[in-house]
């Protein structure tokens, strides 16, 4: 019987492993992704992930598979085209929209070529055209623009360290950079715990000691009570059952009208 069930499956695993090869042209990719006996949509998203491919192909993907097709294709598109790819994307569209504003301010945010210091401050007045973009796309029950500015001084202070609440007194909105600088301390935190490629042991040691693990927030910031706070808070969210992702719009309930 084992022997039946392998003959019966090797000619799919050798189509889907010839479709997933970047050396097999595109069209050769899909039409072994066509002949594949079991999986054959989810062959062909893959395909699309990876692949410059028509986003047409998408259309002819069964409901399950389509939406996460156009997902697929929003990700490696620029604004415009990706927006169009969301809005086709159904119950992937909050999360599309996430992906693509935090693609976008994450290139915004990359330190400054030449300069001998580069502060997280420095680039928020590049990131106003991004916030009110998305900001205007309203689709979760959160406040989209506090929760753009969230994830710009996350991203910027993760890429730009040391995190400096003193900074924040050169900020265009002073305020936002306070909320902003805290959040990424505490997010910094529950992020690093909850995500897959942490040991479990790793988290489970940190919430039964209460003590954050060194690594995680060494040279985040210089020294200070606020974002010290903050980051204990960020341990106390990453030990709850669930974990608490309260940045991320994708875990909270969408608007519908």
């Amino acid at each position: 019987m084992i022997l039946l069930i392998a003959c019966a499956t090797a000619p799919d695993v050798e189509l889907y492993a010839r479709a997933l090869d970047p050396a097999t042209p595109v069209d050769e990719a899909l039409a072994a992704c066509a002949d594949l006996r079991e999986s054959s949509d989810e062959c062909t998203t893959a395909v699309v992930a990876d692949r410059e491919v028509d986003p047409a192909v998408c259309q002819t993907l069964a409901a399950e598979w389509r939406e996460e097709c156009h997902f697929r294709v929003a990700e490696r598109s620029e604004r415009w085209d990706a927006l169009v790819e969301c809005g086709l994307s159904g119950r992937y569209y909050d999360e599309c929209l996430y992906h693509l504003w935090s693609r976008e301010l994450q290139d915004a945010v990359e330190p400054i070529q030449g300069a001998e210091v580069t502060r997280a401050v420095d680039h928020e007045a590049g990131a106003v055209e991004i916030v009110d973009y998305y900001a205007g796309l309203r689709n979760v029950r959160q406040d989209v623009r506090e929760l753009l500015w969230d994830d710009f001084w996350y991203f910027a202070h993760a890429r730009n360290r040391p995190a400096r609440l003193s900074d924040c007194d050169d900020a265009l909105d002073p305020a936002r950079c306070l909320r902003g600088t805290t959040t990424f301390a505490r997010r910094l935190v529950a992020e690093a715990l909850i995500r897959a490629s942490t040991d479990e042991d790793v988290r489970d040691r940190a919430c039964r000691s209460g003590v954050i693990p060194e690594g995680i927030t060494a040279g985040a910031w210089l020294a200070d009570e606020v974002l010290d706070a903050a980051a204990q808070s960020g341990l106390e969210s990453a030990c709850l059952n669930p974990p608490v992702r309260p940045w991320n719009p994708i875990f909270v309930q969408p608007i519908r009208e």
